[in-house]
Parts: structure tokens; C-alpha cells; sequence
């Protein structure tokens, strides 16, 4: 509801008051926010002595003694920078092909609701595509994809069907990681590791959305391709079938990594 009436708002009054109106929730959420009262803690652990830092890098020593997820925090952190940067495109996208501005909230509007129907029928989508292992796949694809369906098309349709499946895909797609995760985690350091993922991938925005703004300010056909070819992932083995015979080979560890080429993530989440 707020970016359909924010995109009226600024194609009647200007771009400046969404945001100067958006103080007043903001405000009424710091007031709520105020009122609430800590629940009791039970005992200190020891982990959570000595400041930020000392917790930061208690996650970070937790990532080397645990290759699977640190695994899967490479991956969340890579995919996660690259699907961000469709907040950032996208306006620059509808108004490249003459969309008008009232119509940038229902396409907002589109992106959410996108990711809530894929992850309120996950199981269907996991079934109809092959397994989660495919999905998890597919969705790391699809924003790449999408970038370079982008830098190719001027049409509208083309244009909207490709932002909502790039947000669909790439917000939708850590909620699909948060079991695994947390399941890695012991739950005493939880709060502590996630924490260092938060910052990692806070990081890797900082070092390459600047990279980003300057190709930006030149060509947004250029960015997009900047970040598809980026963003492209590398497509890890077959799994064997599920409920195969034939005995497993020994899991062989697999870490992404952020090479020339991209962010590549080789590892394969379980299948449900």
C-alpha cells in the first residue's frame, strides 16, 4: 500500500515528499519502539563479553571451523548484493521505457507480492521445478538473467515481467537458506554468527555498489550487464535422484567464492 500511494504522491506533488512523509510512520514506529519492554535474560554467556567487535569476530572464528556454512554465508552474501541492486535499477529501468511515475508503485507492489507467492507455495514450486536443490539453483539464475533481459528490452511488458521475476527470485530466495543455517548454528551463537553474515554482506555492498553508481552515471545498459555478468552463478553438479541406490561418493567440501567472473556457489542445499 505505501508505494502505491507513494507513486501517486510524487507524480502529483514531486519525488521530494514520499520521503518527507515518510518521517511520520517512522516517527510513530520509534515512539511504539520506545514503549516496548526487554523480556528478562537469563544467564551472560561468556561470548557476549567484550563488545561488538569481540561478538563480530566470534562469528567470523564460528565460519572457519564450519565449512558448510560458511558455504552458505558466501552464497547468501553474493546473491543477496546483486539482488539489492534491483531497488536501486529498477525506477531507472520503467522510466527508460516510458512507464509513468504513478505506475512505479504498482510494479513495487508487484515485486512484493511476487515473493509472497513463491514462498507461501514453496513445496509447489519445489515440485514443480524439480527439488529444492533446482530451485535454489533457479533462483540464484534468474536475477541474471533478468539484468540482461533488461539491457536488451525497451518494452514495457518485457520490462515489468522481468523486474517482478529478478525481486521475485532473489528476495524470495534467503528464506529458502534460514533452515540450514540456523540448524548449523549452535543456538548460543546464533544471534552472534548471524550477525557476522549481516556484516559481511553489508561489506560487499559497500566495496561494490560504488563500482556500480560510477558505471551508472555513464549507461544503465551498461549496469545491468555489469551486474548480470557479475551476479552470474555457476551451476554446480547434479545431485543423484532422491531416494537413488546407488551409494553416495563422499561430500566433497565446496565453498563459493567472488572470482573475476562472479559469485559461484557449488553448494547444494537438502532437498525436502
Amino acid at each position: 500500500m505505501g508505494a502505491l500511494v507513494g507513486a501517486v504522491v510524487a507524480s502529483r506533488l514531486g519525488v521530494r515528499w514520499p520521503m518527507l512523509l515518510q518521517a511520520v510512520p517512522m516517527a510513530l514506529s520509534g515512539l511504539l519502539a520506545l514503549s516496548l519492554t526487554e523480556p528478562p535474560r537469563g544467564k551472560k554467556e561468556s561470548a557476549e563479553g567484550g563488545g561488538y567487535l569481540r561478538l563480530l569476530s566470534g562469528g567470523l572464528h564460528h565460519f572457519r571451523s564450519a565449512p558448510d556454512l560458511r558455504a552458505l554465508a558466501l552464497d547468501q552474501v553474493a546473491c543477496a548484493t546483486v539482488a539489492w541492486l534491483v531497488i536501486w535499477l529498477y525506477q531507472l529501468q520503467l522510466a527508460r521505457v516510458g512507464v509513468p511515475l504513478a505506475a512505479f508503485g504498482v510494479v513495487h507492489a508487484a515485486m512484493g507480492l511476487g515473493q509472497i507467492a513463491l514462498l507461501s507455495r514453496v513445496a509447489s514450486v519445489e515440485r514443480a521445478v524439480g527439488g529444492r536443490s533446482r530451485l535454489v539453483r533457479l533462483t540464484a539464475f534468474a536475477p541474471a538473467l533478468a539484468m540482461l533481459g533488461l539491457a536488451a528490452t525497451t518494452g514495457v511488458a518485457a520490462s515489468v515481467s522481468l523486474i517482478v521475476a529478478a525481486a521475485t527470485a532473489g528476495f524470495g530466495r534467503p528464506p529458502l537458506f534460514s533452515g540450514p543455517v540456523n540448524r548449523l548454528i549452535p543456538s548460543e551463537r546464533r544471534a552472534t554468527v548471524l550477525s557476522a553474515v549481516s556484516a559481511a554482506r553489508t561489506l560487499a555492498v559497500a566495496m561494490v555498489y560504488p563500482v556500480v553508481g560510477l558505471i551508472l552515471d555513464r549507461s544503465l545498459v551498461a549496469t545491468l550487464v555489469f551486474v548480470a555478468s557479475w551476479g552470474w552463478p555457476r551451476p554446480p553438479s547434479p545431485a543423484p535422484p532422491r531416494g537413488s541406490s546407488r551409494k553416495r561418493a563422499p561430500r566433497r567440501r565446496a565453498e563459493p567464492c567472488l572470482s573475476a567472473s562472479g559469485p559461484h556457489s557449488t553448494w547444494r542445499p537438502p532437498s525436502t
